[in-house]
Order: structure tokens, then C-alpha cells, then sequence
């Protein structure tokens, strides 16, 4: 899941093994003034980078490390400090 400004037009996760999986974007959330974008990645392959274009034009690309796996092994799932 990704929040990008509302000149956002297409938003790509690149994943740790070089495949690049386009986000869905939603309409700009008034409120907010921003747009939310979501997609799942490819069974066994982790984040690796996400850009943000603007009617083909990249505008901002930045590394997107995986989420640190909760150390309490009584909670399952992952936990990550990235808001």
C-alpha cells in the first residue's frame, strides 16, 4: 500500500526479484488530498523499490525495504515501523 499526491496518474512496485507489478490507484481522497494505491506481490517475492509517474513521466522513486518479522512468536504476521 502506497499514498501518493493526487498528480499521481500510475504507481509500479518493482519487487525484490525485478518484477514490476502496477498499483491500483484510487480517487483522490478529498479529505486527505492524497490517493492511496494497493496491490499484492507475487507469491515468495518481497518489496524492493516503488516509483510514481505522472502521465509517463517518473517523478519520485524510492526503495521500499520488507517489514521486520515480529520477534514475539506468539503474534503471527509481520509488524513494520513504516507508517
Amino acid at each position: 500500500m502506497a499514498c501518493a499526491g493526487p498528480e499521481v496518474t500510475r504507481a509500479v512496485a518493482t519487487t525484490d526479484r525485478g518484477t514490476e507489478v502496477e498499483l491500483a490507484l484510487s480517487e483522490v481522497v478529498r479529505i486527505h488530498g492524497v490517493r492511496y494505491a494497493v496491490a499484492d506481490l507475487p507469491g515468495g517475492q518481497g518489496p524492493g523499490s516503488i516509483r510514481a509517474e505522472v502521465e509517463g513521466t517518473v517523478v519520485d522513486t524510492r526503495p521500499q525495504p520488507a517489514p521486520a518479522m515480529q520477534s514475539d512468536r506468539s503474534s503471527a504476521g509481520w509488524s513494520s515501523d513504516r507508517v
